[in-house]
């Protein structure tokens, strides 16, 4: 049996932003379903992609230093402070949280997740 072809859902930047100001969160939770698939589907790939997203390379040049900066330079504690368990560590910062085979948490990267679109990641 073949596996069904999937394919990236796209959408672009000015599109998220007007469906998230006008509330309108059928069309992005149509775009997440087709994206990451739901219990009735699984021929997703989990990937969506934002396009057209406005000063994309400046923003990156100024976020991925900063990126560094928190993971070396932050005590255990300044991390603990921007921690969120109450999200299932879907804001903030993450580090061996994921589990990987065999049921291991993964300590070889952290990571920090924030909204784009309510949180100004470089000021």
């Amino acid at each position: 049996m073949m596996p069904s072809k999937a394919d990236i859902v796209t959408i672009s930047y000015d599109a998220l932003v007007a469906a998230c100001n006008n509330a309108d969160y059928d069309t992005v939770d149509n775009l997440i379903e087709q994206a990451y698939g739901s219990s009735s589907s699984s021929s997703s790939l989990g990937i969506i992609a934002i396009t057209n997203v406005p000063n994309l390379t400046q923003l990156r040049s100024k976020l991925l230093p900063l990126a560094y900066q928190l993971a070396t330079q932050l005590t255990s504690s300044q991390l603990d402070e921007i921690t969120a368990p109450q999200s299932q560590y879907q804001v903030g910062w993450s580090h061996g949280r994921e589990k990987l085979e065999g049921n291991k948490l993964d300590y070889s990267k952290g990571s920090y997740y924030a909204n784009p679109l309510t949180d100004d990641l470089v000021e």
